[in-house]
Parts: structure tokens; sequence; C-alpha cells
């Protein structure tokens, strides 16, 4: 794992007897900080693949020899929540005009047979369509 340190330029002015240190671009939030791409992988580890932090943690020491903290992972996601707070209205006006908020197929056994249904979510009502038993495999 690449580790980058972000350095600034201090200097000190004579004339006005004051330091002045020069601003870190945007993205950059700390000295030293991880890419974003690791940040992303870091979140998708534990928000898609739903691993607890802990194992998060380990799995980046046994693959990459670096041991990130909890408390980093958890920082990490906080960023990536706000970074989808302005985004959030907008999901929510355009659920609200589609005629589909959801669908999935659900399978499940009785009396020995395989059974799935699909159901649909919609602003107004659930709506569920049978299948034909044996519909879908295990195998």
């Amino acid at each position: 794992m690449e580790v980058t340190q972000q350095e600034c330029e201090v200097k000190f002015y004579h004339h006005c007897h004051r330091l002045h240190q020069a601003e870190f671009p945007v993205r950059v939030t700390n000295p030293v900080q991880y890419e974003l791409r690791v940040k992303a992988l870091l979140v998708y580890l534990t928000k898609y693949q739903l691993l607890p932090y802990h194992q998060t943690a380990e799995l980046i020491k046994d693959v990459v020899s670096h041991w990130i903290s909890e408390g980093t992972l958890v920082k990490i996601n906080r960023e990536a929540g706000e970074c989808l707070a302005d985004i959030r209205p907008l999901f929510h006006k355009v659920l609200l005009v589609s005629r589909v908020l959801h669908v999935d197929e659900i399978g499940f056994q009785l009396q020995g047979k395989r059974n799935c249904f699909m159901s649909q979510v919609t602003i107004k009502r659930v709506v569920c369509l049978p299948s034909k038993t044996g519909q879908g495999s295990d195998e």
C-alpha cells in the first residue's frame, strides 16, 4: 500500500511578524491520508460486502500488510455518507415519481418442492406474482 504525505509551504513574514501556511487542495483533509481508490474499497467492503470493521482491518492487513484502525474505517464511511447527503433529495424525488420502487424474486421450499414468486413494491401497493412450482434451481 502506498502512502502519500502532503506538505504545504509555511513562511514567516518579517514585515508583519506573521506565520502563513499554504492551503491543502480541497480533497486533501490530512497531511497523511488514504487515496480515494483505497477509501472506495474500504467503503465497499464494509457497506456492500457487510464486513465488520475488525474483519475489514484484518483483510487489509493480510492482503497488503498494512494495519488500518477501526476508527479510521468509521471516519472513512462517515465521509462517504456525507458525500451522499447532497444526492439523497434527488433520489427521493425520483423514487416518488417511479412506478416501481423494487422488484425481487423470492424462493422457498414447501413440502419438498421449490417455489418462487415475484414481489413488486410501488408507491401505492405491494404486488406478489406467483410463479410455477419448481421454477429456478439450486443445482
